[in-house]
């Protein structure tokens, strides 16, 4: 992996004015407030926001300018703006509302000067060349008017012309990975990575945290964009990113501190919780040179009031606390970092400072995300990652054989055989949300929404 700074994009996909979300391109549904996701996005830590108005090109018109300048004005953050572009004039347009950037498609496919022309009027930084392809008969080919209309253009061929007539950088979106959250087109993303020379964005297809890795190292894409994970809250940004982090990628941290609202002294609390049990540990705090310090080595690093300076936590004791993420909360002004201890954290010999306790209830969501994590690793690695490669149907099988197993035990006098398949299938009932994109949240919510007092 180099050191290049890859970047993350949410996109925001809207039509009729409001945002919306497909699989391969078809069966749009209403997913939220357009300027609500592109807040949340940009307070989570996104690069950049991408927003396509999706009908335009097949309906032959420009962008629906209208949530075009209340977006804009809102964030501080590139935003490229995308859908119906066809000349100088609807660019400059939406470059003048405050885009920082234009996206086009299918215009340019029916007249490829208009890239030229876009670039000497605004240059090539400003113009985004995006391509909407998929596999026929083993090449990938390009597709207009949201992936309706097949083309005789290969994807490689179109994007090495695009490039040599100026555009800044290439928005590539799998046509059969939209949505599908199975993962980015790898091999294509290097095959395009072989041939450019400018930054490459990949679309269509995250459906984990390894996905996004997947683009970035084995694809060597420049940025990952994504909408589904993003919407439906199965992935946070900045979730996101220190997952990389911590994967060796080189990310944008930065906005981590600098949304922050530290105090009149500078300073910041930062409740500090164990990644593996979810129990609190301790309360310290932080200024921004104690924020970059953390972040540069991976170890905690905090001010201290009494002392006046920096202290890493643990580093004469050893028992030191190694950064797994870290979060604002809603009003930026408290830091929730989450790491993982070695040894006492607090200076009594106690595992935590409020001599906390793990809940059984907390138990069990810090079992989901270990599991969640499971996902990632190589199949050899543990029985769960082995489950997860061997797909939805072995995962729902074991499913139903626990189910069994259990209701047999049920009918015999033997509590502990009993627990123990009760235990199985409870840990392969999770598995199975996980692997269908679901959480014990979800489904609490289900039950909520059904419970009458």
């Amino acid at each position: 992996m180099d050191k290049q700074v890859k970047r993350i994009i949410p996109c925001i996909d809207i039509k009729n004015g409001k945002a919306v979300k497909g699989v391969n391109f078809l069966g749009v549904k209403e997913v939220g407030d357009i300027l609500d996701l592109a807040n949340k996005y940009a307070l989570q830590g996104a690069d950049e926001l991408v927003l396509l108005d999706i009908s335009a090109s097949h309906e032959k018109r420009t962008t629906n300018q209208a949530w075009v300048g209340d977006v804009v004005r809102a964030l501080d953050i590139p935003v490229t703006i995308g859908g119906g572009i066809s000349l100088v004039a609807d660019a400059k347009a939406l470059l003048d509302l405050g885009a920082t950037r234009v996206s086009v498609g299918s215009a340019a496919l029916k007249n490829p000067d208009l890239i030229d022309q876009l670039v000497s009027a605004f240059g090539s930084d400003a113009v985004v060349l995006a391509i909407d392809a998929q596999l026929v008969n083993g090449e990938w080919m390009v597709f207009s008017d949201g992936g309706r209309t097949a083309t005789n253009l290969s994807l490689l061929d179109w994007a090495k012309e695009s490039e040599k007539r100026g555009a800044g950088s290439i928005l590539f979106t799998s046509i059969a990975h939209d949505g599908k959250q199975t993962g980015y087109p790898v091999e294509a993303l290097g095959q395009l990575k072989d041939v450019l020379t400018i930054p490459i964005i990949a679309s269509g297809g995250a459906g984990k945290l390894a996905d996004f890795y997947d683009a970035l190292s084995s694809g060597r894409a420049d940025a990952v964009l994504a909408a589904s994970l993003f919407h439906y809250n199965q992935v946070n940004v900045d979730e996101l990113k220190f997952f990389l982090w911590r994967e060796g990628v080189t990310v944008d941290l930065s906005r981590c501190i600098d949304r922050i609202q530290f105090d009149e002294k500078g300073l910041v609390p930062a409740v500090i919780q164990d990644i593996t049990t979810g129990t609190n540990l301790m309360l310290g705090y932080m200024n921004k040179e104690s924020l970059q310090k953390t972040l540069d080595t991976g170890l905690v690093t905090f001010f201290s009031r009494s002392r006046q300076k920096l202290w890493t936590k643990g580093e004469e004791s050893g028992n030191l606390l190694h950064l797994f993420s870290l979060h604002m909360d809603c009003d930026q002004d408290a830091l929730l970092v989450k790491v993982k201890p070695v040894g006492p954290t607090c200076h009594t010999g106690s595992s935590s400072c409020w001599n906390e306790h793990t809940t059984n209830h907390e138990f069990l969501f810090y079992l989901e995300s270990f599991l969640k994590a499971r996902r990632t690793e190589s199949a050899d690695s543990s029985y769960t990652a082995s489950l997860y490669q061997r797909g939805t149907a072995k995962i729902a099988q074991k499913v139903g054989e626990e189910a069994v197993e259990l209701v047999i035990e049920a009918m015999r006098d033997k509590d502990d055989l009993f627990l123990g398949e009760a235990a199985d299938l409870l840990y392969h009932y999770i598995v199975l949300l996980e692997d269908k994109g679901f959480s014990l949240s979800d489904v609490i919510g289900v039950l909520q929404s059904r419970h009458k007092e």
